[in-house]
């Protein structure tokens, strides 16, 4: 598939030996195009979307772990080492290895 070709008209006023615009009812406007093809590199958006893909898939690891452990009481947190509010942290370890 062929990137898209962007066309993009302009219209300049002619200027006289002295520097002035000619005015537009004295003389034709000049018309200019500017073609311009956009090359885009695929292996660009593939990592744009392979990056998006594995940043949904971390925070859906994180979103879990942290709904997992918000569900369990403050004995079974005491039996993993972990204080309620310590949650968020290794959630966040567990999905970002932070």
């Amino acid at each position: 598939m062929h990137p898209p070709t962007i066309v993009q008209v302009q219209q300049n006023p002619q200027i006289d030996p002295n520097g002035e615009t000619i005015r537009p009812e004295n003389t034709k406007a000049v018309t200019m195009a500017l073609v311009q093809e956009l090359h885009g590199n695929d292996a660009g958006f593939t990592r744009f979307f392979a990056g998006l893909s594995e940043a949904l898939a971390r925070r859906k690891v994180y979103r879990q772990t942290l709904r997992e452990l918000k569900a369990l009481s403050a004995r079974e947190l005491a039996d993993l080492g972990i204080h309620r509010s310590m949650i968020t942290r290794v959630a966040q370890e567990a999905a970002y290895g932070k």
